[in-house]
């Protein structure tokens, strides 16, 4: 199973379901610039709550491993095969005898690539196949002497 690498805190429960908060960490994470990009850095998830966890608690969140990997291919891997199928599409209709043809081709087949998965990413969303558990409660140790400052 592909279990979090941290703690996660739960916020809500709602019949079987919990809602987790996840931040997602960039190389930039550090960087003042995080905040622009097009994807919120933290962001609400629904989970199945087998294990009956209670708001406030930190939980690990676990997937199958076949639902991830599946879901990483969808992700990364479609929008690289669009590209080049994008370029080939050009080659086999003979229109590649510039740089600017394979571009536009690389281009138009990853927009149609991702197009697919924006609509498969609705399938998936709709048939609740691909939603995480809550793996385990967490007993989080708290730090309670103070560290100096400086």
């Amino acid at each position: 199973m592909a279990v979090s690498e941290e703690p996660i805190k739960i916020v809500a429960v709602k019949g079987g379901r919990a809602k987790i908060v996840v931040r997602r960490f960039t190389l930039c994470a550090h960087c003042h610039l995080e905040d622009g990009l097009f994807v919120p850095s933290i962001f609400e998830i629904w989970v199945d709550n087998k294990i009956s966890a209670r708001p406030g608690e930190m939980v690990h969140v676990q997937m199958a491993p076949k639902k991830f990997l599946l879901g990483v291919f969808i992700l990364f891997a479609i929008p690289l095969l669009g590209l080049f199928a994008g370029i080939a599409t050009v080659y086999a209709l003979h229109l590649a005898h510039s740089l600017a043809a394979q571009i536009i081709g690389a281009t138009f087949g990853y927009a149609v690539s991702y197009l697919l998965v924006w609509r498969l990413d609705r399938y998936v969303l709709k048939s609740n196949k691909f939603i995480p558990a809550v793996a385990k409660i967490v007993r989080v140790k708290q730090n309670l002497i103070a560290k100096p400052i400086g």
